[in-house]
């Protein structure tokens, strides 16, 4: 469940997603939600400034719901890596700020 409190944001993320590999054990497949708020009272979303420090509060916030990443275990690094990356495209998304949308397609044009 994802939901939006006025000026403020509810990142809501699931981690475990479907495996990519075939050989991973079924239960690794469960979702497992975890959710971080993300307040933005504070910012002026029409400064470009204020759009940016959101945009990393919100990647933050993703890194931390989706867990750290085992740099051994390859399935679930790119598990953790597609967590964040959708995380971050729905929040930004729910924000509905013509500035961060912008600063966001900046910074996924250069991953």
């Amino acid at each position: 469940m994802n939901a939006i409190r006025h000026r403020g944001l509810l990142v809501l993320v699931a981690t475990g997603l479907a495996s990519l590999a075939a050989s991973v054990a079924s239960a690794q497949n469960a979702r497992i939600s975890e959710s971080v708020v993300v307040r933005y009272q504070d910012l002026d979303l029409s400064q470009s400034n204020d759009a940016q420090k959101l945009y990393s509060r919100i990647k933050t916030a993703a890194e931390l719901a989706c867990g750290d990443a085992n740099n051994n275990e390859l399935v679930r690094m790119m598990e953790q890596r597609a967590c964040v990356k959708h995380a971050v495209a729905d929040a930004v998304a729910k924000v509905n700020s013509a500035r961060l949308t912008t600063i966001y397609q900046a910074q996924t044009r250069r991953i």
